[in-house]
């Protein structure tokens, strides 16, 4: 929503919005606490950046973090991934939570729509196949299949 104005490649609509938004936040009397986020940056624009005075970095979780997240997110769901949370989080080291939360809800998605035959591991380690190939490529794809055969 703050993405910088002068990039080239932006419609003149960008700029209206990101201009309204600094408006906005400007005429925001001093008592009201704004708080945003990013993942990204260097694509906000510099009077954003400029608006907030206090910025922290939240660092990526430990393969321990990783572990105990998907420990909870079985239990939170009843279900196992067919696969140790301490091999998952080995695999997935590196990324953010959003992104443990994004592969866990693919695998648990897929096992609920295959039901009542289905293989959780496999579909498990298809995901993992896919997620490492994103690492590979560098590209973002969509998942969402798995292979049938088995």
């Amino acid at each position: 929503m703050g993405k910088e104005r002068g990039d080239t490649h932006e419609t003149g609509e960008i700029k209206r919005v990101v201009s309204s938004l600094l408006l906005y936040l400007d005429s925001l009397p001093s008592y009201v606490v704004v708080i945003g986020a990013t993942n990204h940056e260097s694509l906000l624009d510099k009077a954003a950046w400029r608006r907030f005075q206090l910025r922290m970095e939240l660092p990526r979780p430990t393969r321990r973090q990783l572990e105990l997240w998907f420990q909870e997110f079985e239990k939170k769901t009843g279900n196992n991934f067919g696969i140790a949370p301490s091999t998952l989080a080995k695999k997935m080291l590196g990324r953010s939570f959003a992104e443990a939360e994004e592969f866990a809800l693919s695998v648990y998605r897929q096992y609920i729509l295959r039901l009542p035959s289905t293989d959780i591991k496999l579909i498990t380690l298809n995901e993992l196949k896919l997620w490492e190939s994103q690492v590979k490529t560098g590209k973002k794809t969509i998942s969402g299949g798995v292979d049938d055969a088995g």
